[in-house]
């Protein structure tokens, strides 16, 4: 969530959404399976998965079988074992599978020449990826293979994030399977041809990416910067929207400096009506903030303050990550059904905190693809690496979880592992005063969490402690610290609106480490890229529940955005991270279905709010904290 002045949204109406018309009764298209395996020796295992939609009485896990073939001839194939997909239901449903495949031997042949994998149904149609034998060879010194985007990070996720940073330290792996991407996206899954090198999927006018919540200028501006630098999006329609005009209006003039600034041939309009931003887009940012620092904020800390329950940032987890969720879910909820009607086929790239929550009420609710965006892996990483005095380039890492309690798994440079350089820093007293709450869980769970320190004291039930003063000084744990960067924030606007509006000073514009732009540029350029995003646990993290919202590497080219399959993690990590999703959980049900007594159950799940409350003063703090909400939550909740 970005923390500059996010606009408020208005309170949820009470009137019923438009209605989505009925399905068509023509026949449905198969969702495309994605295909990724793990090679041990001669031998490939993995799985096929996917989306798919079907009519009652009609199977199709069991439809499908793997096939490698070179040309005509067919080298391998098996049918995969698992349970059969039934449809029970009369209407149109998305079913999910996960099907397990083992045991189909590798002929000699895989490790000269190109090979196609594919997923081939009892009709004959075919889904597939030309896979280059360089990938094979090394994939089966490392057992592991990427076929359509969801592998292993130790083979290509590791080489994509060197390429993505620095084509000079691109081994012929990364350069293998970069190649092998633009050609698929180029011959077979992308309509438009190959351009000057580039895989250009809108030539004449740039995409249509949308801002929502641009009200948040600084925000704004900084994500702005970074998508018109890119060559292939400098002619980008970009649409601002929000509910406040003279916002919007500020928005409008950095805007227009900042394409002055990069020679650019974007177009700007604004816009405070949704639908009308919405129409065409093929791109949606979302940085909105619902309820905004005042009222809302504001009472998420001052009532539970007089409960003794002390908070620092109150976005993501704990009694204040519960009560914006609850306001904020209904909201997006109804922004992705208008995206559903406008642009179905738009990226939702989703800024708004609480994160995990936000995103699994939207993969719940709603067939609009969208992927939760944050900047804790990637500044983290940048503040490791000044802490041990290696270059940010250099190194290779790789992070899972959950939004904010992600934990680096891998963090090495040219083969070291630096974690006993990280802990040298605290053995030598060198921990950066702001740190010492995740420098002293590194201690204890052998793992660096993501997320800053003063974001992870309040996820656990350790730090924040009432009439525990010398804990929170020995830790330095900033209480309060959301509400005193906005007080300090809306101190500095007046002059800072001035400055970002004098058209006799230069724009600069600095690119950040924001993943938004990055995004954009690698599907419309099918130059790959590898970010992490907040998407569902589709098997990617093996011991995380299935339907909850994880923080994976990415892949992301011409073909999209592909989460990549982590396996599992160390149990005591796993373990952390479950009480965390059990509050998830329990509010994202609780904002989707109206069952209020849902919330109670967070709440008392919740690891710091269980570990300063007893149950009777949890539902007074619930209680009190709905009815101060009440004109920004749903009806429902007090039916």
């Amino acid at each position: 969530m970005p923390d500059d002045h996010a606009t408020g949204h208005a309170p949820p109406s009470n009137q019923e959404p438009e209605q989505a018309s009925a399905p068509s009764p023509e026949p449905v298209p198969q969702a495309e399976p994605e295909i990724f395996g793990a090679i041990d020796g001669f031998k490939l295992s993995g799985r096929i998965s996917g989306w798919v939609v079907k009519r009652r009485g009609e199977h199709y896990a069991s439809d499908l079988r793997v096939v490698l073939r070179r040309g005509e001839a067919v080298l391998a194939e098996v049918l995969p074992s698992g349970p059969r997909i039934d449809v029970t239901q009369d209407e149109l449903i998305d079913a999910a599978f996960a099907l397990d495949f083992t045991g189909l031997a590798l002929p000699e042949e895989l490790l000269d020449g190109t090979v196609d994998v594919a997923a081939v149904d009892s009709e004959g149609r075919t889904r597939g990826l030309e896979i280059y034998a360089p990938v094979l060879a090394e994939a089966r010194q490392a057992n592991t293979l990427d076929a359509l985007g969801r592998a292993d990070a130790d083979t290509v996720s590791r080489a994509l994030m060197a390429l993505s940073r620095n084509p000079a330290l691109a081994g012929p792996a990364a350069a293998t399977v970069a190649r092998s991407r633009q050609m698929l996206a180029d011959a077979t899954l992308n309509p438009e041809r190959q351009q000057g090198g580039q895989i250009l999927r809108h030539k004449a006018t740039g995409p249509r990416i949308v801002f929502i919540g641009a009200g948040s200028t600084v925000f704004a501006k900084n994500l702005l910067g970074d998508i018109l630098s890119e060559p292939a999006l400098s002619s980008s329609r970009i649409c601002l929207y929000d509910i406040d005009p003279e916002r919007l209006r500020v928005s409008e003039v950095v805007a227009g400096r900042i394409v002055q600034t990069l020679g650019a041939g974007a177009s700007i309009e604004t816009t405070t009506d949704l639908g009308r931003a919405l129409d065409g887009a093929d791109y949606a940012i979302n940085m909105v903030q619902v309820g905004g620092y005042r009222p809302c904020t504001v009472t998420d800390f001052e009532i539970p303050n007089r409960y003794g329950l002390r908070q620092t940032i109150a976005d993501t987890l704990g009694i204040g990550g519960i009560m914006r969720a609850l306001r904020t879910i209904p909201v997006l909820v109804g922004m992705t059904a208008e995206m559903e009607r406008r642009c179905p086929d738009v990226l939702h790239l989703n800024y708004v905190n609480p994160m995990a929550m936000n995103c699994w009420a939207l993969s719940r609710s709603s067939r609009i693809q969208t992927v939760g965006l944050c900047h804790s892996v990637q500044g983290t990483a940048e503040e490791l690496a000044r802490d041990i005095g290696v270059d940010l380039g250099s190194i290779d890492y790789l992070a899972a979880g959950i939004n904010h309690m992600s934990f680096y798994l891998r963090f090495a440079s040219g083969g070291e592992d630096l974690y006993p350089r990280i802990r040298q820093v605290a053995a030598e007293g060198r921990v950066p005063p702001h740190n010492r709450v995740r420098y002293d869980l590194l201690k204890r769970l052998g793992y660096f969490v993501t997320e800053s320190s003063e974001h992870i004291a309040e996820y656990v039930p350790w730090y924040i402690k009432q009439n525990r003063k010398e804990l929170i000084g020995r830790f330095n744990i900033p209480l309060d610290e959301y509400p005193r960067r906005c007080e300090l924030q809306i101190a500095a606007w007046g002059a800072q609106e001035r400055e970002l509006q004098d058209l006799g000073r230069p724009m600069p514009v600095v690119r950040s480490n924001e993943y938004g732009g990055r995004i954009i540029n690698a599907i419309e350029t099918g130059e790959p890229a590898v970010i992490y995003g907040n998407v569902p646990n589709s098997g990617l993290i093996d011991n995380l529940p299935q339907d909850a919202c994880v923080e994976v590497p990415c892949l992301v080219d011409g073909n999209g955005l592909r989460p990549v399959h982590v396996g599992k993690l160390p149990l005591h990590l796993a373990a952390l991270m479950q009480t965390n999703i059990n509050v998830q959980s329990l509010t994202v049900e609780a904002a989707l279905t109206g069952r209020r007594e849902h919330i109670l159950h967070a709440a008392m799940l919740d690891p710091h709010t269980a570990a300063e409350l007893d149950l009777e003063q949890i539902s007074s703090l619930v209680n009190e904290l709905l009815e101060a909400h009440r004109a920004w939550l749903p009806e429902s909740l007090f039916a």
